[in-house]
């Protein structure tokens, strides 16, 4: 029993640091495209000004986190 709960704590931990690493790839891709000139002008043009707070969040500590901290 011990060990099965040893097994599966491991198994969420793997889990848990993919899940981790794809939403820094997004982060990084959409970090990229927020910096393009063109697509900030599609964006205007499409009269799309906002995004999901959670996202905005996200996305300002991942520039906090990895874009301050190789600067």
């Amino acid at each position: 029993m011990y060990e099965n709960e040893i097994k599966r704590r491991q198994l969420m931990a793997t889990q848990a640091e993919f899940c981790q690493q794809q939403l820094l790839i997004i982060l990084s891709g959409l970090n990229r495209l927020f910096e393009d000139n063109h697509f900030k002008t599609l964006l205007r043009a499409e009269r799309i000004v906002d995004m999901p707070e959670n996202l905005s969040k996200c996305l300002s500590h991942y520039r906090e986190t990895y874009i301050n901290e190789s600067a």
